[in-house]
């Protein structure tokens, strides 16, 4: 099947994120079932990335004119966040299936009855934010990476909503060293307890624990890095979160910083306690298992416009 990729944001920008390693990460499973897969993305010239090849989508005032060659080339169209409007037009002129990647409760993506869902998870499933589409779930595909164990608390994306207030607090009164990644997207709230790593640098070897204390979460990509490398996770108490990481995430009211506290104590002075949530969370990764060959199956039932 040829599939064209309409993400808007991809990487090496300065506003790809989680929504687009999810996407990417599939996209290297259906190369590697034969699929051929290239891209329109938010860039000034053409480039590859992880053998696709992208060109650039060029402003809305040329939607109609331009990259009309690769419509009609492609089978069907993946698109998701805001690079939906582009996918459902350029759909909608050439008569080619879209499937929408929903990575978030936000309604404004310009659907119709004709588009296909696929919910990152079955919390957001259960929402029902499209209920007249055809939908599937497909949990984020999340790579094998060799366990690691640094010394310090992470916090990825440092803006309001994943958390950064409480990041701030608990670096500023706790004894320990704190590494904060810049995000992709957010104002970032920095503070100089803090040590900041900018966008793109993880650093996974360097992270003994990582906080998710976010308002919003349909999933989380980073939870689920963190965990297939043993790095235990605590954050809020959200369905998407528990979703993922099950009984390896350790949940706490965003609100509750005495608790917060609590528990980085907990972890961070006792080995036995750490290497016991360490392990919870490898068991939990072990059983990661996004069905990609059922969802092969669902793609190619559905490409009919």
């Amino acid at each position: 099947m040829k599939i064209l990729i309409t993400p808007y944001n991809w990487y090496d920008h300065p506003k790809a994120g989680g929504g687009e390693i999810y996407l990417n990460n599939l996209c290297q499973q259906l190369l590697s079932l034969g699929h051929e897969i290239k891209g329109i993305a938010n860039c000034k010239e053409p480039f590859t990335h992880d053998g696709i090849d992208f060109v650039p989508q060029l402003g809305m005032e040329q939607i109609w004119t331009s990259n009309n060659d690769l419509l009609q080339w492609c089978d069907v169209v993946f698109t998701q966040l805001i690079g939906s409007s582009y996918g459902y037009n350029k759909c909608a002129q050439h008569k080619k299936p879209m499937f929408f990647f929903a990575h978030n409760t936000h309604l404004s993506y310009p659907l119709n009855i004709q588009s296909k869902v696929v919910y990152n998870s079955h919390w957001m499933a259960s929402l029902k934010l499209f209920p007249d589409c055809k939908s599937t779930v497909l949990q984020p595909i999340i790579p094998y990476a060799k366990p690691t164990q640094g010394t310090k608390i992470a916090l990825i994306n440092c803006n309001e909503n994943k958390g950064a207030a409480l990041f701030n607090d608990m670096a500023e009164t706790l004894p320990y060293q704190f590494l904060g990644i810049k995000g992709a997207y957010g104002e970032q709230i920095l503070s100089d307890a803090v040590e900041y790593h900018e966008y793109g640098d993880i650093s996974w070897d360097q992270i003994k624990i990582l906080l998710v204390p976010s308002e919003i979460e349909s999933w989380s990509q980073v939870a689920s890095e963190a965990c297939i490398r043993g790095i235990p996770v605590i954050c809020s108490d959200l369905p998407g979160l528990r979703e993922n990481l099950s009984f390896a995430g350790i949940y706490l009211d965003r609100k509750d910083k005495q608790g917060w506290a609590h528990i980085i104590d907990w972890l961070m002075l006792s080995d036995v306690v750490y290497r016991k949530q360490s392990d919870l969370c490898l068991k939990r990764a072990s059983e990661y298992n996004s069905d990609i060959s059922a969802f092969n199956n669902w793609l190619i039932e559905n490409t009919k416009y």
